[in-house]
């Protein structure tokens, strides 16, 4: 009896280390096929599909940074128009009085104009942003809602003894928001960080030397100021126009 309850017990024994390696074995595939599909996680989310060449870890679509940015621009753009208004009579005399106030419109319109449709060509040459670009357009995005405001200092005081400061301002701010746009298309373009594959070069190469170029002329309208306001303003109204044909200076196809 003794026996037979031994041999009893060793079977189970047996047994048991059957399951035990068994549930091991399970356990050692389930580990290596978690391991693979890891593996081919972060292969996947590391390297495009498409080109084979590798991408920022931190990459994300730009469908929500355009929205946003669109909705910035258009917002700031249409504040423009309060900074036209006329009070008292007669009526006639008073719509030809605020002469600074349509200048400025127009010369801040159409500079917003043209900053959106270069922002938006930026936009088309790239395939993905990261945390920085989308940071750094943030603050880019916060000088082009402030352009009112110097735009309305501009209006306000282009006749009196204000108008130098005033122009001074408005050249600071869109100084300021040329670099940030440079610093935006730069990081996006070195060693292509941000760009789609199929982006060519030569229009690559001529958005980088058109975009370098706004600093250094804004800044040179700014000083400007120093000597007359009116002839700054009318030099950022010149730069609008420069950049109204930069796409056919600079990025026309061959």
């Amino acid at each position: 009896m003794d026996r037979h309850d031994d041999e009893h017990r060793h079977g189970d024994d047996h047994d048991n280390r059957r399951d035990d390696h068994r549930h091991e074995a399970r356990a050692d595939k389930g580990e290596e096929r978690s391991d693979h599909l890891g593996d081919h996680l972060l292969w996947h989310f590391l390297t495009n599909a498409n080109t084979g060449t590798c991408v920022s870890i931190d990459a994300m679509p730009k469908n929500r940074l355009e929205a946003f940015s669109d909705g910035i621009f258009a917002f700031a753009a249409t504040l423009l128009i309060l900074n036209l208004a006329v009070s008292g009579h007669p009526l006639g005399e008073q719509l030809l009085g605020i002469w600074p106030s349509y200048a400025a419109y127009a010369v801040s319109f159409i500079t917003i104009g043209i900053i959106w449709t270069n922002h938006h060509m930026v936009m088309h040459q790239l395939a993905h942003v990261d945390r920085f670009f989308l940071m750094v357009n943030v603050l880019f995005l916060m000088f082009i809602a402030f352009i009112p405001f110097p735009t309305r200092l501009l209006a306000l005081n282009l006749q009196s003894e204000g108008a130098q400061a005033a122009a001074i301002t408005y050249g600071i701010t869109l100084t300021t928001t040329a670099v940030l746009f440079n610093v935006l298309w730069r990081y996006a373009a070195h060693d292509r960080r941000l760009l789609r594959h199929d982006a060519e070069q030569k229009v690559v190469d001529g958005i980088g030397r058109s975009y370098l170029l706004g600093p250094v002329m804004y800044l040179s309208a700014t000083l400007i100021a120093l000597l007359s306001p009116i002839a700054s303003a009318t030099a950022y109204l010149a730069i609008g126009a420069f950049y109204v044909l930069e796409s056919s200076i600079f990025g026309r196809r061959p």
